[in-house]
């Protein structure tokens, strides 16, 4: 531990200033989503927001810092702000919302089944790209990485399921 403190101490004060960045995009944006939800008073609207707050406690938990790989802090706001979006966007599409919500839940069950199965750098990896699939279909206009779409995430999955035999 000394030995990679005293190697690494000079990067010590960026890396922390870069952190304490990240957080407070973090907790910003879960505060307007916190607000946004507060405000979603319409029952057609319910499982919508009750998906978004699962989202939320996934994403931004009490020890977010040491939950979330360093590398992926930055991307948070944006997965946040993708929920938010999906809020405001709702009226009229409460439908399909409801199709693309059981969808991924079917994917973070199965994703869920597999986190004590695979190594946490994979089981990062795809939680992520759970995480991009949402940005693309509730509000691609803010991008995604990874090219993340629907049949990526079930092909991943497959392939982590045939992987540790459990289909």
């Amino acid at each position: 531990f000394t030995q990679r403190l005293n190697e690494r101490r000079g990067e010590l004060a960026e890396t922390l200033s870069r952190m304490q960045a990240d957080l407070k995009r973090i907790l910003e944006a879960r505060q307007a989503l916190v607000r946004a939800l507060e405000a979603a008073s319409s029952p057609a609207y319910a499982d919508a927001v009750s998906d978004i707050r699962d989202q939320l406690e996934r994403l931004v938990p009490a020890d977010v810092l040491t939950a979330t790989p360093a590398s992926r802090l930055a991307d948070l706001p944006r997965y946040l702000e993708a929920a938010a979006y999906r809020l405001a966007n709702l009226q009229g599409k409460v439908s399909r919302d409801r199709q693309l919500t059981e969808q991924l839940a079917g994917f973070q069950e199965r994703a869920e089944r597999l986190k004590t199965e695979i190594e946490s750098a994979n089981w990062q990896q795809l939680r992520f790209l759970i995480e991009e699939c949402r940005v693309g279909v509730f509000a691609e206009r803010l991008g995604v990485r990874d090219k993340a779409s629907p049949k990526r995430v079930h092909r991943a999955l497959e392939a982590l399921e045939r992987e540790n035999g459990l289909i």
